[in-house]
Parts: structure tokens; C-alpha cells; sequence
């Protein structure tokens, strides 16, 4: 297992090289989240416990469930740039754009 943990920090610290070269922060995030030790609906999501976070927080356990929302505004000095938003939650996620 050690070995295994050995190689995820390689890879891991490749990875944030290779993305520090391809993209840059253009702005902040606003990051609100609804944690909960079970699965909750997107109706129940206020029963879970509310964290505003900040990159890199720690938002829970292991086996942990969230409901995030992430807001922000695209700075003005780069309208009409090709821009993306990069989430890394450490979680499975599937977003909700409607």
C-alpha cells in the first residue's frame, strides 16, 4: 500500500504541474455546501450541515455526501477569452446547470 501512496503523490504533483502550465486563476469562487453523513434529495438538501468553504478545505469523511454550489464572476479583462471553471470536490459529482 505504501508503494501505491508513493506513486498517487507522483502522479498527483505531475498533474497540478501540468495544469499550473495550461491554466491560470482568473477569479474566485464563492463555495457553499450542504454536508451530510447520508445521501440527501435536492429537496431535503438544507437538512445537511452548512459550510462555506474555500479551496482546499477539507469538507468531510470518508463516504461523506454534499450538495454544492459554486458562484463566482468572470472577471471583465477576460470577457470573451475562452475560459473554464476547474472542480476538484475529491467526490463523484454530477452538476446541475437549470
Amino acid at each position: 500500500m505504501e508503494k501505491f501512496r508513493e506513486k498517487e503523490q507522483y502522479f498527483t504533483a505531475v498533474r497540478e504541474i501540468l495544469e499550473r502550465g495550461v491554466y491560470h486563476v482568473a477569479g474566485q469562487l464563492k463555495i457553499e455546501a450542504y454536508i451530510s453523513q447520508e445521501p440527501l434529495s435536492f429537496e431535503d438538501r438544507h437538512k445537511g450541515k452548512l459550510c462555506r468553504l474555500r479551496p482546499g478545505d477539507h469538507w468531510g469523511e470518508l463516504f461523506d455526501c454534499g450538495w454544492f454550489h459554486f458562484s463566482g464572476q468572470v472577471p471583465e479583462e477576460i470577457w470573451g477569452q475562452h475560459t473554464a471553471v476547474l472542480v476538484d470536490a475529491s467526490a463523484e459529482g454530477l452538476p446541475d446547470f437549470f
